[in-house]
């Protein structure tokens, strides 16, 4: 048996004025392993993503790693090799090009990154063949410089099988082998003169198990300063797409949290017609927006409501604003009205009407009550807790953790719900640097999801942070192997009785202070959750709470604590509850300037004083005096005496007087 398959990557029969006119070929390179829940599900998400982009836009490469997985076992070298190289230590993971770590069970936060692979340049092209004679494949291919580069960079060929079944399961592009071996080879390459152009070749014995019908060949080059890949090639490409028909539709960020009172707010977009031929293509635009809200798209100075049918030459784009030509764009107001808007926008060819390719805006507007942050890896434990905000007749608005957000864009809403479900890492960073500033800001947030404790404090853990998660979360961590499913209320939360379902590894904490209390305990004695201030943490994913009616209840008694009322008051929201004895929080911000909010519990109806004292014992400011209905109370002190002067910096004592009980803190106004 001989097979010969041969691949240039250019652009088919269109004449390339620059190089930014080079087709790209994005990487995405998996992290999984054989026998894992979530390992199975990214396998066909990633598979479908794949089917997604087409061979024209993206390969993928299935690296297997365990000691008990058959692909790891058949070539654990090379596996290793690639996973070291990026330092993966959870599983399943992707690298989007090399550029960026993503979980790999949320094709929204993949699609993302892959997006922004596709829409940067490469100086490179590539060509290769593999050729199949007897056991023996073969390889060759040149690496040519077209644009300005100049450098040492990583060749790397991987040999994958397209697919495998192992236990019962498919599996999708698994590595083989990489030739010479993971370590790839580094050539030198510049342009012009002869150091432009780089040619390689290797071969190797096919094993007898592996189907070569299924064989494809891919070949990245990678730059070792960044781990970035240039530029890709497979041979699967000449024979699975020899159609030239092809368009890109990309957009930098296409989530965004704004005024209510915004007008025209655009989307920049980018199209481009990849195909050999002009053409016409229709676009199309469909929405999903509170009554009132107006949306459009525009095309250089002409804006449509709904659709335009618009004729685009071979190579021709239609730029951001920092390109030449006409901008095109989506523009979305919300005519000063709250809530969440969607909007899908689809380009189609007209001559080819399955050449296609969509784009999804949202845009979250202030004036609604809480923000999820879906950061779950895409599990959609988002919706679960929407129901549960519907249910509760609270608006709401969904952001994808997998585009950043600052604390200043948390800020425009009062109720924050962050929850990672079962993904890992869990805060990364960014995430929490975002919580801490929103927290600062008198924000209220629930932070829930397993693996939160692992992750932020066992020493193996790269997302190591065990200062925030003990002065944030106000959490000690005592294991992520509880006991038992059966969780129950306490505080606040007590008469509430739920089993978790799809829960591996639920965090078992402690508070970490006497100011911090007890929520919800697994079986009959571990803490599953806690609260302080404005704080609430689970170890578990509310989501996945077996009793609809339970999750709905314990989403409201939260939004309850929280109280989404400004100033004092006891909380009406939802559902009443008495608590279980008189507790003055600490208050948050701490340190703070200038305001802080200082939350109290009533177990029953008192009267009720509130007062705050220098270091001297002088009285500074009275907040509260007067009877008060039992429930939970929150105050805000602005740094201001009693006669409206401003105080200074300092230590300061507050005081809550009942008619049972007497508690003190202290808390610092830094300037």
């Amino acid at each position: 048996m001989k097979k010969r398959i041969l691949l240039t990557v250019l652009i088919f029969g269109i004449a390339v004025s620059g190089w930014a006119d080079i087709p790209k070929l994005g990487v995405i390179e998996q992290f999984t392993t054989v026998g894992n829940e979530l390992c199975e599900e990214s396998n066909l998400y990633v598979q479908q993503l794949k089917e997604h982009y087409g061979v024209k836009n993206a390969v993928v490469i299935q690296y297997h790693v365990g000691d008990n997985d058959p692909f790891y076992q058949a070539n654990h070298t090379d596996n290793d090799a690639r996973a070291e190289y990026y330092g993966v230590e959870y599983l399943p993971m992707v690298a989007t090009s090399g550029n960026s770590m993503v979980q790999a069970t949320d094709p929204y936060d993949i699609n993302v990154k892959m997006d922004k692979v596709l829409e940067t340049d490469t100086p490179l092209y590539m060509s290769v063949f593999h050729e199949i004679e007897g056991s023996t494949l073969s390889v060759e291919g040149s690496v040519v410089a077209a644009g300005e580069i100049d450098g040492t960079y990583n060749l790397q060929i991987a040999v994958i099988e397209k697919e495998v079944t192992e236990g019962g399961m498919t599996y999708y592009n698994v590595m083989r082998k990489l030739l010479p071996d993971g370590a790839g080879t580094d050539f030198y390459i510049a342009s012009g003169g002869d150091d432009a152009y780089y040619e390689f070749s290797q071969s190797l014995q096919i094993d007898a198990g592996w189907d070569t019908d299924q064989l494809e060949v891919i070949v990245f080059v990678q730059d070792p300063a960044t781990q970035g890949i240039l530029q890709a090639v497979t041979t699967e490409l000449v024979e699975a797409t020899p159609s030239p028909h092809h368009i890109r539709l990309v957009s930098e960020q296409r989530v965004r949290i704004l005024p209510v009172n915004t007008f025209l707010e655009n989307h920049y977009m980018r199209f481009i017609n990849m195909m050999d031929q002009d053409d016409q293509f229709d676009f199309l635009l469909e929405t999903d927006m509170p009554e009132g809200w107006v949306a459009s798209f525009c095309v250089g100075p002409i804006c449509l409501p709904d659709s335009a049918r618009i004729a685009f030459e071979a190579g021709q784009s239609e730029g951001q604003p920092e390109d030449d030509g006409r901008h095109m764009y989506v523009t979305i107001t919300p005519m000063n009205t709250p809530g969440v808007g969607d909007v899908i926008f689809t380009a189609r060819s007209v001559t080819y009407p399955s050449v296609q390719q969509s784009l999804h805006f949202r845009v979250i507007t202030d004036g609604i009550d809480v923000l999820i942050v879906d950061a779950d890896g895409g599990l959609d434990s988002e919706q679960g807790i929407a129901s549960a905000l519907e249910r509760a007749e609270v608006t709401y608005g969904i952001w994808k953790a997998s585009t950043p957000i600052t604390g200043a864009e948390m800020a425009n809403f009062p109720v924050v719900i962050w929850n990672t479900g079962r993904a890992l890492p869990t805060l990364l960073e960014s995430d929490r640097a975002a919580i801490q500033e929103y927290m600062d800001n008198l924000g209220s947030i629930l932070i829930s999801g397993q693996n939160i404790g692992w992750d932020l404090t066992n020493a193996a853990s790269r997302n190591r942070d065990p200062e925030f998660y003990s002065g944030v979360l106000h959490a000690n961590f005592i294991n992520d192997n509880a006991s038992s499913m059966a969780v129950t209320g306490v505080g606040f939360a007590e008469g509430l009785a739920f089993n978790l379902v799809d829960q591996t590894s639920p965090d078992v904490v402690e508070p970490v202070d006497d100011n911090t209390f007890d929520l919800y305990q697994y079986g009959e004695s571990e803490v599953a959750g806690l609260y302080t201030g404005a704080m609430v943490y689970l170890g578990f994913d509310p989501a996945q709470i077996d009793s609809d009616d339970q999750r709905d209840w314990t989403i409201a008694r939260i939004l309850n604590y929280f109280n989404l009322a400004v100033g004092a008051g006891p909380v009406t929201t939802g559902i009443t509850q008495t608590p279980p004895a008189v507790t003055l929080h600490q208050n948050v911000p701490n340190p703070f300037n200038p305001t802080t909010r200082i939350r109290y519990e009533l177990p029953q109806s008192s009267t009720v004083k509130l007062t705050i004292y220098d270091v001297t014992g002088r009285l500074v400011r009275t907040l509260v005096n007067q009877p008060q209905e039992s429930g939970i109370y929150d105050v805000q002190w602005n740094g201001h005496d009693d006669a409206g002067h401003v105080v200074n910096s300092g230590i300061y004592v507050y005081q809550l007087e009942t008619e049972t009980a007497t508690q003190t803190q202290k808390m610092m106004l830094l300037k």
